[in-house]
């Protein structure tokens, strides 16, 4: 995830470079968006790119070229998604959470088989 420090310390991230700390307060910061602009992927990706206040600012998404590409990256990459994935959780022989839709990791690395 890419935090900006204000945000990662209001999401309790101490350490951008801690993957689970980085994912956890992304994860968090993405959740507050989706609330705040009612599920709209699009204001909520714009948001995460440019920043919640230039999205209150232009009402809408901003007409920043680096931002609208953004939001048309991801969404055509969420697009191609597939859609019947199960996404399985387990915790590895390590003790980590981990989050798979392939469900030979799954079966290969679960501790809990």
């Amino acid at each position: 995830m890419q935090l900006m420090p204000e945000t990662a310390r209001q999401y309790g991230v101490k350490n951008l470079f801690d993957p689970r700390e980085n994912i956890e307060g992304g994860v968090k910061y993405l959740k507050d968006l989706f609330a705040l602009f009612n599920g709209e992927k699009h204001l909520v990706l714009a948001a995460y790119n440019a920043g919640q206040e230039v999205i209150k600012k232009f009402n809408g998404i901003p007409p920043y070229p680096e931002t609208r590409n953004y939001i048309r990256k991801v969404m055509d990459s969420y697009k191609k998604m597939p859609r019947t994935s199960e996404i399985r959780k387990f915790y590895d022989a390590s003790g980590n959470l981990v989050l798979t839709n392939d469900p030979y990791y799954h079966l290969y690395n679960n501790k809990n088989k």
